[in-house]
């Protein structure tokens, strides 16, 4: 990414759709902000997940502890619009409330890990969205559980680690 531009200065991610059988229908890169203050993350935003650019993006802060609240905004575009879900003119600015309620241990594919719960709502002209997000310390975000502009639910869930030896 930083070939294309020099400025660029998150961690890149890929998501890979697949298939039933497990082979790639699509690629897309996207960027995560991991520093000693925060976590952050574009979520999937491709095809159908374009939906989420509605919603809170995964985003924990310092000190990782209960009750710590924290706010942000974003602009977007009426070009993340869609007629399945919702269509607008002009640009809109979601402003996001966050704040870590709990911390437990789960089950996860990886074993149980303890987890960090952060629940987030976005707010704008359009009306609201949520993201409820479970984050570990080692694996980042592994559960994040949202509620879209047009009252569906996605839910995406960390299931395998793939270690680039690059």
């Amino acid at each position: 990414m930083i070939q294309y531009e020099p400025d660029y200065n998150q961690t890149v991610a890929q998501y890979s759709y697949l298939t039933k059988d497990e082979s790639s229908a699509f690629n897309s890169i996207s960027g995560i902000i991991e520093n000693e203050k925060n976590v952050w993350m574009h979520p999937p935003r491709d095809k159908y997940f374009r939906i989420l650019e509605l919603n809170p993006f995964p985003y924990i802060q310092t000190p990782f502890k209960v009750g710590n609240k924290w706010n942000w905004s974003l602009k977007i575009g009426s070009n993340w619009g869609d007629k399945r879900w919702l269509t607008w003119e002009g640009g809109i600015e979601n402003k996001y409330v966050y704040e870590i309620t709990g911390k437990k241990k789960i089950n996860t594919a990886f074993g149980k890990l303890e987890c960090y719960t952060i629940d987030a709502t976005a707010t704008s002209r359009l009306g609201e969205t949520k993201l409820t997000s479970l984050f570990n310390t080692e694996y980042g975000f592994i559960k994040l559980l949202y509620t879209n502009i047009d009252g569906s639910k996605t839910t995406l869930q960390l299931d395998k680690v793939i270690k680039d030896e690059h």
